[in-house]
């Protein structure tokens, strides 16, 4: 299973740990909720600084993990409206597996 970075902020969406490879897409996509951490370690590593608290803000997140260019973003909820919408766009490998 992925790791999160560690300066997301607890919920169901998270960057994996790692992962991040400055698209730029996330925080271009969804500006409320990514940001980037300048002092990573090897450069900047995007992350979850506020979970989507909207529709529009959910709307731009799963667009962010449709548009990303490497599936860093994932979702560890059980929200089964959200793992529908993830799954017909085409992105059900950023949803992580239930222990």
């Amino acid at each position: 299973m992925a790791e999160p970075y560690p300066k997301n902020v607890p919920g169901p969406f998270y960057v994996e740990d790692g992962c991040c490879i400055t698209c730029g897409i996330p925080t271009a996509e969804a500006p409320e909720v990514f940001a980037w951490d300048e002092d990573a370690n090897g450069g900047s590593h995007c992350f979850v600084y506020c979970q989507p608290e909207t529709a529009d803000a959910l709307k731009n997140v799963l667009s962010a993990i449709k548009h990303a260019e490497i599936d860093c973003i994932r979702y560890r909820g059980s929200d089964t409206t959200i793992v529908r919408q993830l799954a017909e766009q085409g992105s059900e490998g950023n949803i992580d597996p239930k222990p």
